[in-house]
């Protein structure tokens, strides 16, 4: 029997935790976590396979969001995991430094990505002006898949943050996560 997981579950548990090898080669945080309730594990799992593997979003500015939203919701491990992927993916210094808390002079469109995370994640809205600004650079569809990563990657933060806490480091200190 697995912690967590009644008898009657194990079945479901062991699928899960198969979906999770073969499509992401390991069972790391938040998924282990996420495994006590394996159906929304499977889900969640897929979900995050479109976002990251098939989605329509340029990797750089899905990874500028994702750094952005783990700072905004105070994941140190979203944070540090993602960080050597954002590099990858040529995201800015500058844009690491702003999606950390730091002034920073970062790309635009990078620039624009942190304002929407900042602004849909701290007032649940998103101002005209950067709404306007990722609509010259961003389709309506991908607009759409910013909004969902961004949702993604603040519940993955959700869940390393309340039941991993030691792996959930404060991010209030200025620069955390460089």
């Amino acid at each position: 029997m697995v912690d967590g997981v009644d008898a009657s579950e194990t079945d479901a548990y062991e699928a899960a935790r198969q979906h999770l090898i073969a499509t992401r080669g390991q069972v790391a945080l938040p998924f282990e976590l996420l495994l006590r309730v394996p159906q929304l594990c499977t889900r969640v799992a897929d979900l995050g396979e479109v976002i990251r593997f098939r989605g329509l979003l340029p990797d750089r500015l899905r990874e500028t969001a994702i750094l952005a939203t783990a700072r905004e919701v105070r994941c140190r491990y979203e944070f540090d995991s993602h960080l050597p992927i954002a590099r990858s993916a040529g995201v800015a210094e500058a844009t690491i430094a702003l999606a950390s808390g730091a002034d920073a002079d970062a790309p635009v469109d990078e620039s624009l990505v942190v304002s929407f995370v900042h602004e849909l994640l701290q007032r649940r809205e998103v101002g005209e002006a950067t709404l306007v600004g990722l609509g010259a650079v961003l389709s309506e569809p991908e607009l759409v898949e910013l909004c969902v990563t961004v949702g993604y990657y603040a519940l993955l933060a959700g869940v390393v943050n309340v039941f991993a806490v030691d792996q959930a480091e404060n991010m209030d200190q200025e620069g955390a996560g460089q």
